[in-house]
């Protein structure tokens, strides 16, 4: 996910019943909730580390901080991390391939909005929430 830090809060993610009445799976959804902490959402983003004029591997959210965590990584942890990680927070947070949390203060012209539909991994930490995809962010 890309994020960008202003106070604009949106909807929350729907669920939906399977054919089972007793039971309810949520659908992965963008999440938009009440605590993004001044982010809202941008859509999804290619990742640009294997685009040609990158030098080698320059990251669509670039000169910033990341954090890692499989099997733990939500849209709630990655925000707060990008938030506090330095002084003022970083303007963009970025989720990709499900547990990785990307923090800059810029978005790599290169990388180039994509449909919704093309990030579609649930975070391994919630997953009725998306994060990115392979080389997918959802900023």
């Amino acid at each position: 996910l890309i994020l960008c830090f202003t106070t604009t809060v949106l909807a929350k993610p729907q669920q939906t019943q399977t054919q089972d009445a007793t039971e309810s799976k949520p659908t992965p959804a963008i999440y938009n909730g009440n605590d993004m902490v001044g982010y809202i959402y941008h859509g999804c983003y290619n990742e640009t580390t294997e685009l040609e004029g990158t030098g080698g591997g320059t990251r669509a959210l670039y000169m910033g901080k990341s954090d890692v965590k499989p099997g733990e990584m939500t849209v709630q942890k990655c925000l707060s991390f990008c938030k506090t990680a330095i002084e003022g927070g970083y303007k963009f947070a970025g989720l990709e391939y499900a547990k990785e949390c990307w923090c800059a203060q810029q978005l790599l012209s290169l990388s180039a909005k994509l449909d919704d539909a093309q990030c579609t991994l649930p975070c391994d930490g919630d997953k009725s929430q998306i994060c990115g995809d392979a080389l997918k962010l959802t900023v």
